[in-house]
């Protein structure tokens, strides 16, 4: 089999395009998964719940557990 420099170059540009959608790809799955988080709705009753399961916990302290778990950021 021989190769010449045309198919060679078909090859390394096949390569790069499979590398670069890969690439794409990740970066998309990623910006999709961000956006569902920011705007992810909590279920009826969770925050409720939670204030139950835990007597001390105030209507401000599930607020900031809301804001918290909601945001695309984290300081850790």
């Amino acid at each position: 089999m021989v190769i010449t420099p045309a198919s060679a170059f078909f090859g390394v540009l096949a390569a790069g395009a499979v590398i670069g959608s890969a690439v794409l790809f990740g970066k998309w799955q990623t910006l999709r998964r961000a956006e569902y988080i920011r705007t992810f709705k909590w279920p009826a009753g969770l925050l409720a719940r939670l204030e139950k399961h835990h007597p001390g916990f105030t209507r401000k302290d599930s607020a900031l557990v809301s804001r918290a778990c909601g945001s695309s950021s984290s300081p850790i």
